[in-house]
């Protein structure tokens, strides 16, 4: 990381043996340009006396012939880079604009960045055999996002949308959403981050205050990465003890409070870091049309609290971190608001979601050139409760009569005999994972390594509501006696090479046990990078990955709802996927950069909820839905990505996105599949103090028909259109001092309303996408 101070301590073992004065002369330039700069006041730390550089950026100054160590000052505004001595009394100064460092690394380093998730080692962005997109701290800023789901919009191929169970949902490359995320798979600092249930990640557990940065891979990762790997991978990098100490508050729109922190240190040996942020807010409130009751115009709030604390600290070969999170958000969504908020209950709606977890890792053979291991244990404990209202008094009144008519008059219900207000699922996840690496010569290297995880599961949703002031369990989320633990075991090994001096390719494949499935399953990937010219690389890539089911997949149940697949005598298989890529990776020059590739994927064994049919006679009734291995989509497309610098003060991305697909079962367009998508922004740094960021994000429009056999008030098979929609955004940071900043954030400017589709139950034409016009002022300090 490049560093900078208004006043520099640059330190110049520089001796001086006559006495009296003596004249040191020299030139200011610019590092960036290697032009001079004029008018910059040059003060050697020792001496009264200052002078400014001339028009050809020349400078001369009389100093004492006693200093032995020369520190210059006075450089406002600039920061010394590096100090040339060309004779004992000529010193050459290159300083670097301090806005430009602030304002983050140039184009040229963004495009040479080394990056670790395709190998699980370091390599250039343009060799890595994946398709891989970096989002730096300073973008991150400049996006203005307020939670890393609004982030992942900016990437090419993703789409956020939602169901009526849960918070945001992100889709890689339009591939089928579940009602978790649990198709990407993310890391922290290369460790898988999903939980044991649902094994679906939560994006902000991480403070946002200690990424460094985002590497974000389209395309499998299963083969060194296991289960989840399926249509990406996000890998958050966070920051070590070096890292900028600051500070920052927040507020804004929809009440919304918020602060975070980091702090840090580092020495040759040990370094720590502590970082954490909060977040409180009103919510946004949505007034919906109609609901699958039949309300209208129905007031939904979309309130999203988060605290999260993490900590890092590394000795020598040990590493350890661990955070705490917590989130409150509401899932009012598309569920019934009856059936949620009918009997007032005061947590209707809300999810608390409460993590913890720990990553310890050795390296052994630190200092041997060829030989590298690694020790890694995960921990990770999640309780999630959710306020459900009358949901489950209606079902249980439905089990009782055998009478589902939908609406149900839920003002005749005897509320009094049982009234669950929430459910609840608790789990732990621990995994070990031993890695190996050798590198054979300069031209071969081999990476394996073994794996074991462990998943520990209370209960899956169980309902509990209050009698007697008590309370009590009304409903067991999962079949009887289902298993408490569930042990999957794997083992990976690639190989990394050369032919040529130019030819790159790697060659991997993952042997997996998966124990609901009780199953093995081989998942291989392939590799070549090519040098077409000296700045512009081929890609040809293959990859297969898997997503073993969840707990809940496998063993839920709430009768006249939903039913695990051993509801019926039946094993999930995991779903998996085969993709084929092509790529182009360009720099064309210094200041510009290009990407182009195209991609062909097939998915099969998806895991779908679909209408009981023939297992109705098993479990007795037709009432509800179950999981099973019911989905297959064949899809294609390509992506754009364009990076670029018009000089050192304007930087500008633009990206687009095009697929399409069919079911595979029905030989038809896929439901609710967006076509296209498109993203651009640009940062202009002003008086070297000023940074102004304006981007759009475009979502193209889609369509699909609601749900065979939908109970609610809108017909079967009714045609659904969901409008394409634009969000425009602005972000303005200011600097006025050293270690002040300033960030004003307008985002959807023009005010845009926009909608997800329900794709999950399909019980209701679309879902409110997010709030209009929304303002946040942010004031951030830096301790060092």
């Amino acid at each position: 990381m490049r560093k900078f101070l208004i006043f520099f301590s640059l330190f110049i073992a520089f001796s001086f043996v006559l006495k009296g004065q003596k004249q040191v002369t020299g030139s200011v330039i610019d590092n960036d340009t290697g032009e001079p700069v004029p008018n910059i006041v040059v003060k050697v730390k020792g001496s009264d006396k200052t002078v400014k550089s001339d028009a050809k950026g020349y400078y001369q100054l009389t100093v004492p012939k006693d200093i032995n160590d020369i520190t210059f000052e006075g450089l406002e505004g600039w920061s010394v880079q590096k100090v040339e001595i060309v004779k004992l009394d000529e010193i050459n100064i290159y300083v670097t604009s301090q806005a430009m460092l602030y304002f983050d690394m140039s184009l040229e380093d963004l495009m040479n960045m080394e990056v670790t998730t395709a190998s699980k080692k370091s390599e250039k962005i343009s060799d890595a055999p994946a398709i891989i997109t970096t989002v730096s701290a300073q973008q991150i800023l400049d996006y203005g996002a307020q939670t890393l789901p609004d982030l992942l919009r900016f990437i090419p191929g993703f789409t956020v949308g939602d169901t009526y169970w849960r918070g945001p949902i992100i889709t890689s490359r339009g591939v089928a959403m579940t009602l978790y995320n649990d198709k990407i798979l993310m890391l922290i600092d290369g460790v898988p981050a999903y939980e044991a249930v649902t094994l679906e990640y939560y994006l902000d557990v991480v403070p946002v205050t200690a990424i460094e940065r985002l590497e974000i891979i389209r395309g499998p990762g299963s083969t060194l990465y296991g289960t989840n790997a399926f249509s990406a991978v996000i890998n958050v990098i966070t920051k070590d003890g070096d890292a900028k100490n600051y500070a920052y508050v927040k507020g804004g729109s929809y009440n919304t409070k918020s602060a975070g922190f980091i702090l840090g240190n580092k020495n040759e040996d040990v370094s720590w870091m502590i970082s954490s942020t909060f977040t409180d807010n009103d919510g946004y409130d949505h007034t919906l049309p109609t609901d699958e009751a039949g309300n209208e115009n129905v007031n939904l709030n979309y309130e999203n609290d988060i605290q999260n604390v993490m900590g890092k600290v590394s000795y020598k070969g040990f590493s350890f971190t661990t955070g705490y999170y917590f989130q409150n958000i509401s899932k009012f969504s598309m569920t019934t608001n009856i059936a949620y908020g009918g009997n007032q209950v005061p947590n209707a709606g809300m999810a608390e979601h409460t993590k913890y977890y720990a990553n310890l890792s050795y390296e052994f053979f630190r200092n041997n050139e060829k030989l590298d291991a690694k020790a890694t244990f995960h921990y990770d404990y999640m309780d999630k409760e959710t306020g459900v209202g009358q949901f489950g008094t209606l079902n249980l009144a439905n089990l009782l009569t055998g009478d589902l008519t939908y609406p149900a008059d839920l003002t005749s219900l005897d509320t009094s005999f049982y009234g669950p207000n929430y459910s609840l699922y608790k789990g732990q996840l621990f995994n070990s994972d031993l890695q190996v690496s050798y590198q054979l010569n300069d031209n071969l290297s081999l990476i394996g390594g073994i794996n074991h995880e462990l998943r520990d599961v209370d209960n899956v949703y169980t309902l509990l509501g209050e009698r007697d002031g008590k309370t009590i369990p009304t409903h067991e989320g999962s079949l009887p006696f289902p298993p408490d633990v569930v042990n999957d075991y794997g083992g990976y090994i690639q190989v990394n090479g050369t032919l040529l001096d130019k030819l790159r390719y790697t060659a991997g494949l993952r042997l997996t046990y998966l124990g609901i499935s009780e199953e093995a399953y081989l998942t291989p990937r392939a590799a070549v990078v090519y040098p077409l010219m000296d700045n512009l690389n081929i890609k040809v890539l293959y990859g297969q990955a898997f997503r073993g089911p969840g707990f809940q997949e496998q063993y839920f149940k709430v009768e006249g709802v939903a039913y695990g697949a051993n509801a019926v005598g039946r094993s999930l298989k995991p779903e998996r996927i085969d993709t084929y890529e092509i790529a182009f990776d360009w720099n064309v020059s210094k200041k510009l950069s290009l990407r182009i590739n195209g991609f062909y994927l097939n998915t099969f064994d998806q895991i779908l909820r679909r209408p009981l049919g023939s297992d109705s006679l098993v479990l007795g009734h037709n009432r509800g839905r179950i999981y099973d291995n019911a989905g297959e989509q064949q899809i294609y497309g390509g992506e754009l990505e364009v990076n670029g610098m018009v000089n050192k003060y304007i930087s500008f991305f633009a990206n687009a996105s095009y697929r399409d697909g069919i079911d595979k079962e029905t030989d038809e367009e896929l439901p609710y599949f967006i076509n296209f998508t498109a993203n651009a922004g640009a940062s202009v740094t002003l008086l070297d103090k000023i940074r102004i960021s304006p981007n759009m994000q475009y979502v193209g429009p889609n369509e699909g028909t609601l749900g065979s056999g939908t109970p609610s008030m809108y017909e079967d098979g009714q045609d659904v259109s969901i409008d394409g929609y634009m969000l425009l955004n602005m972000v303005l940071q200011y600097k006025p001092a050293e270690r002040l900043s300033f960030i004003g954030e307008v985002l959807n400017i023009t005010g845009a309303e926009y909608y997800y589709p329900e794709r999950i139950r399909r019980f209701i034409p679309k879902l409110p996408g997010g709030p209009k016009q929304s303002f946040y002022l942010k004031i951030r300090y830096e301790f060092n």
